[in-house]
């Protein structure tokens, strides 16, 4: 096997990558990588999976090639000889390698969400702000989180729409920090955000190192490697916000419950819409009340603690 990262390519391989492409749903594709043991970090770069055009984490050059309905898993540290049997149906293919990077550049623009502006670095001359804007400069290819994938959007936008001055904001699953950014940037005087993955972490302090002085600088910002059960309570939060595929969220729903306050809301997207019924059910052992709203391929959900005539 090459090393991780590394095309596949010598003498008897043309330099590329195999990709597996499914027809199922992701949630189903990635629970089955997870029974089958498939670790993501054996399969691919920062994005693993993607069902159509985007994915559970930020799109990548390689998806304007591959047709929209499917799920690809991409797999470039395997050869032809060593691909795993996958626990779902579908195909291995071939894609040769080319300029990832210039193309993948070409295709990504400012994103605008209500007055909240991410701009890659390389378009930040050329792009105009307008007054008011919350304007974040963030690289695309650090890792998840810039405004460029619908969960990303849906979780901004509801933040826009919250009332955040004074409050407490966790952010679960932080990625660059976009989230944690975006409630400081709107009044939060505290936030958590917290990502199992310590690459991430890495990435989401120096980006908000570099916005915090101009943005927010009163808020105290706290950034750990971790998940919703590494944070303590009380106290606990106003606002939590987590953006993760279906089977994480409800795996992690008692403690997403336990970090929010009596009156507080929680945001979560990375529902598919096919199972939003059942993340909705999984959170109401919880006693947490979802309002879920569809999206193209992604909805949103916006979740209070029940009160006693919810429960009936």
């Amino acid at each position: 096997m090459s090393d991780t990262n590394t095309p596949v390519g010598g003498e008897d391989h043309p330099s590329g990558y195999w990709t597996f492409h499914s027809p199922i749903n992701i949630d189903e594709v990635a629970t089955a990588l997870l029974l089958a043991d498939i670790a993501y970090d054996a399969l691919s770069q920062a994005a693993t999976l993607r069902p159509g055009a985007s994915e559970g984490r930020e799109e990548t050059p390689e998806e304007t090639d591959f047709e929209s309905q499917s799920t690809v898993v991409y797999a470039q540290d395997w050869t032809e000889d060593n691909r795993p049997n996958m626990p779902v149906p579908g195909q291995w293919v071939f894609e040769p390698e080319r300029d990832w990077n210039e193309a993948w550049r070409r295709g990504i623009e400012p994103v605008r969400i209500g007055h909240v502006l991410i701009v890659p670095p390389w378009l930040d001359a050329q792009t105009s702000s307008q007054s008011g804007d919350i304007r974040f400069i963030i690289d695309p290819g650090q890792a998840f989180g810039t405004g460029h994938h619908e969960t990303t959007t849906h979780c901004i936008q509801a933040l826009v729409d919250t009332d955040l001055n004074g409050k407490r904001v966790a952010d679960i699953g932080t990625g660059t920090g976009i989230l944690a950014m975006v409630a400081a940037a709107l009044g939060a005087t505290e936030v958590m955000a917290v990502d199992i993955d310590s690459t991430a972490v890495r990435i989401a302090r120096d980006i908000i190192a570099d916005h915090q002085p101009r943005l927010f600088p009163n808020t105290r910002m706290m950034c750990a490697q971790g998940s919703a059960d590494s944070i303590p309570t009380p106290p606990t939060f106003d606002v939590v916000v987590a953006n993760m595929i279906s089977p994480v969220l409800m795996e992690i729903a008692n403690d997403l419950a336990r970090l929010l306050s009596p009156n507080g809301q929680l945001i979560m997207s990375g529902i598919s819409n096919q199972r939003a019924q059942e993340v909705e059910n999984a959170f109401a052992q919880e006693r947490i009340k979802l309002s879920i709203t569809p999206g193209v391929e992604w909805a949103l959900a916006i979740g209070h603690t029940m009160e006693r005539n919810d429960e009936r």
